[in-house]
């Protein structure tokens, strides 16, 4: 039984992988990000393994999504937030982030600043650019900590 709920677990991973993608890739700004090695169904693969990192959410549990279209701005918001929250806790520790984790923070940024929001929506868009924001202070504290020692 718990091989049948593990294909499930990461049947589910994989659909919202691909809906988050959906959703990602219709916003113009969030497409050119992708003209390099890292692609865009890679960081949201990253994305989706972050929201799951502790089991499934209960906010996803809780709505129901179609999942051959695309997530609705709500559920985006969601993935957002929580992948940009574990990763920034990732960079306090001074762990190293992969490519695609630093390419979370900026196709969160990105995806946060064209989108119209609701004014919900607008307050948790403020703590993710909030989030961004700290984490490009600490890069760049580290960059000019590590030219001081050259």
């Amino acid at each position: 039984m718990t091989f049948v709920r593990s294909i499930i677990h990461q049947w589910n991973k994989a659909q919202l992988g691909h809906s988050l993608q959906l959703s990602l890739q219709s916003c113009e700004q969030v497409k050119q990000l992708f003209g390099g090695a890292t692609e865009l169904s890679t960081v949201a693969n990253v994305i989706v393994a972050l929201v799951y990192s502790e089991g499934e959410p209960q906010w996803l549990t809780k709505v129901q999504h179609n999942l051959e279209t695309p997530l609705n701005e709500r559920l985006v918001l969601n993935c957002l937030f929580t992948s940009s929250h574990l990763l920034f806790m990732k960079v306090t520790q001074n762990l190293e982030l992969s490519q695609a984790e630093r390419l979370v923070f900026t196709l969160v940024k990105t995806w946060v600043l064209n989108h119209d929001m609701t004014q919900e929506s607008n307050e948790i868009c403020n703590v993710i650019i909030k989030v961004c924001c700290q984490v490009d202070a600490l890069a760049s504290k580290k960059r000019s900590q590590l030219k001081n020692m050259c």
